[in-house]
């Protein structure tokens, strides 16, 4: 991998000792290169050159943030799934708000229905204006408590109903939005198959892009669970992805074979020149409020994100999974906001490489392109 510049890497004592190394010791270095020469699309390098220490970085444009080519690490949370949780997050970060704020979405009937469901989305990303919006929709439903994928269903068309609306919410949004189409996708507990998922994904692509053209498309796979399929088998192609994303949570960057597959990610996305987002993360199944956590996993966590140039935004799960989450509430009550590492989150989001909030609607780069003639904005 390459580093993001050697003013990156001067830290001020106490961010050192306190934020980056193990047990509160020791500072940020950047790996080995794990990119190797580009015989792709090259690596997606910030413009700008280095950052400097104390400079605070602007908010990407439209045309930065599709293809990645900016300086610095967006900052951001989610998901905004439970009432208060995000708004904790911001305010226990008031100089360091969140840049994006992730969400998500089923094609497959929700509890409240899908169109409420879409309304209350619409009506989250407006309330948190100041935010890029990420959307994550899935296809999926619950048979016998294993997911069974919709994905041949949305390939052929059934789902064009939901699809419609959905591609029109986010072209009424005005701002930049990353969607995330279909979440760990290679992993068995997905329910997707290759060839359907390749299908139904171009289709999403297309509706979406025609209706919502300020859209930036994300992939996402998991590399370190087991059962996993081949993530090569699920990849659309170059030319419908814009970002590649990856979740990372305890055991990714802390056992050695699991590390060397997410380096080895990273390395091919750099090859093809894609900018890689990680949407979830955070440490599963950890005690929050002891040391060996932070030196464990988030230690680790932030030297990534700043050691890697082609590693361009994060958004932590800030959730109570204990309480929140059936499913999985093993992993425990991950909110920062209620942590004793908060000092320490603090001062590793103050590092220069991140990019915080706000975020106008028209962020600094131009506003994102004029929506092309015969499109409509409202409801199919």
């Amino acid at each position: 991998m390459r580093r993001r510049g050697v003013a990156v890497f001067v830290l001020t004592a106490t961010c050192a000792l306190s934020c980056w190394g193990p047990s509160g010791g020791g500072t940020v270095s950047g790996r080995p290169s794990g990119g190797g020469a580009s015989t792709g699309g090259g690596p997606v390098s910030g413009g700008g050159g280095p950052i400097a220490s104390g400079e605070r970085l602007p908010v990407p444009g439209w045309p930065e943030l599709k293809t990645g080519r900016f300086p610095g690490v967006l900052h951001g949370s989610g998901p905004l799934w439970t009432e208060g949780e995000h708004e904790a997050y911001r305010a226990a970060l008031p100089d360091r708000a969140p840049v994006v704020i992730r969400h998500g979405i089923n094609l497959h009937a929700g509890r409240h229905g899908y169109p409420e469901r879409l309304a209350l989305i619409e009506a989250d990303f407006d309330r948190f204006a100041d935010e890029l919006p990420m959307l994550t929709v899935e296809f999926v439903r619950s048979v016998d408590g294993q997911n069974e994928g919709l994905d041949p269903g949305v390939a052929n068309g059934e789902y064009d109903r939901r699809l419609f609306p959905l591609a029109d919410m986010l072209a009424r949004l005005e701002r930049p939005c990353f969607l995330r189409v279909g979440a760990e996708v290679n992993g068995d507990w997905s329910g997707y198959t290759p060839r359907s998922y390749l299908e139904a994904y171009r289709r999403i692509h297309r509706i979406v892009s025609q209706r919502a053209p300020q859209v930036i498309f994300m992939w996402n796979c998991k590399l370190t669970l087991t059962p996993l399929r081949p993530w090569q088998d699920f990849y659309p192609g170059d030319d419908l992805v814009d970002w590649w994303s990856i979740d990372l949570f305890s055991d990714d960057l802390r056992v050695p074979a699991l590390r060397r597959d997410v380096d080895a990610f990273l390395a091919e996305a750099r090859r093809r020149g894609k900018p890689v987002f990680i949407p979830e993360c955070g440490p599963t199944q950890m005690d929050m409020n002891a040391a060996a956590t932070w030196s464990g996993w988030f230690a680790p966590f932030f030297a990534l994100l700043v050691g890697d140039d082609n590693i361009k935004g994060f958004t932590y799960s800030n959730r109570d999974f204990a309480t929140k989450h059936q499913g999985l509430s093993h992993w425990g009550d991950m909110r920062i906001d209620r942590s004793a590492l908060l000092p320490r989150y603090r001062q590793a989001l103050d590092h220069p490489a991140f990019i915080h909030g706000p975020a106008p609607y028209e962020p600094r780069g131009g506003p994102a392109p004029a929506r092309p003639s015969g499109s409509r904005s409202g409801s199919r």
